[in-house]
């Protein structure tokens, strides 16, 4: 009598969700090449970006990262489970299910972002001498020392900000006085900007803030210096509004910032270019 083989579902079997898996590196790999694609996305990002927003801007806390802390522990819990060797076929499968859910909406909802067209071919190209650079240098050494009378300090004399939520106002509003000619995206004028559960973490890493795209939150650390904040929520509101790139939020997040009418964040923008120069 020959033995009866068990025979699995083709979707019950590890070589299927690895296989989905690679077809989604080779298929956004494309994508990445195609100028239609890659405005596809950079449109569905537009549509979707304020109901993205809304969903998880009336939660008093950062959403995004309950769900980073939901989802490390439960693969955490998997690679446990892949240990202890029980069921590990299971395991993987359910390991390479979330992998392929996550990928998939990364991809779709940010990844593609970075491969839009960079701000600075809307720019005129033109080199920057050592003497214009000094030049620079000094005028915003002067210009942080004249926004530096205008903010409010604590009694020892450091910089305090006023209303960090008049700050946010500020940005979302001004986003959309951008010259049109650099910038076409519309701000939905969500406040969605909350202080990061991993504040801890961030302090020994250096991370100012990050933005979260399942979740589409802006993200900053509350521990940093006041002198900070300000134009790291421009910064990390920035890649709310749809640049992905790091170089082009901190544009966004200058032209934002270098004329505000309020005092901290003008004051925070003059710092960070002074630091930048």
């Amino acid at each position: 009598m020959k033995a009866e083989i068990k025979r699995y579902p083709i979707y019950r079997k590890k070589r299927f969700w690895a296989g989905i898996l690679l077809a989604q590196f080779l298929l956004f790999y494309v994508a990445s090449k195609i100028d239609f694609a890659i405005a596809f996305f950079e449109m569905f990002f537009e549509l979707q970006k304020k109901w993205h927003q809304q969903l998880f801007a009336s939660f008093p806390f950062s959403v995004g990262d309950v769900f980073y802390i939901l989802v490390i522990s439960f693969l955490i819990y998997l690679v446990i489970q892949l240990v202890k060797k029980k069921d590990r076929n299971r395991q993987w499968i359910k390991s390479l299910m979330l992998l392929n859910i996550l990928y998939l909406t990364y991809q779709v909802f940010w990844g593609m972002l970075y491969f839009q067209k960079h701000l600075r071919d809307q720019l005129p190209e033109k080199e920057i001498e050592i003497s214009q650079m000094k030049t620079l240098t000094l005028k915003y050494l002067n210009s942080c020392k004249e926004s530096r009378l205008l903010v409010k300090e604590d009694v020892n004399g450091v910089f305090d900000i006023n209303n960090l939520d008049a700050i946010k106002k500020e940005i979302l509003q001004t986003q959309n006085k951008l010259p049109t000619f650099i910038n076409v995206k519309k701000s939905p004028e969500i406040n969605s900007m909350k202080p990061s559960l991993f504040k801890g973490i961030m302090n020994y890493t250096g991370i100012l803030g990050y933005y979260n795209p399942f979740t589409a939150e802006a993200q900053y650390n509350a521990d940093l210096p006041a002198t900070y904040i300000p134009f790291t929520l421009s910064h990390e509101s920035a890649h709310q509004l749809g640049y992905a790139r790091e170089q082009e939020a901190n544009f966004i997040g200058y032209l934002v910032g270098k004329d505000s009418k309020n005092a901290d964040l003008k004051y925070s923008t003059h710092y960070f270019v002074l630091k930048s120069l």
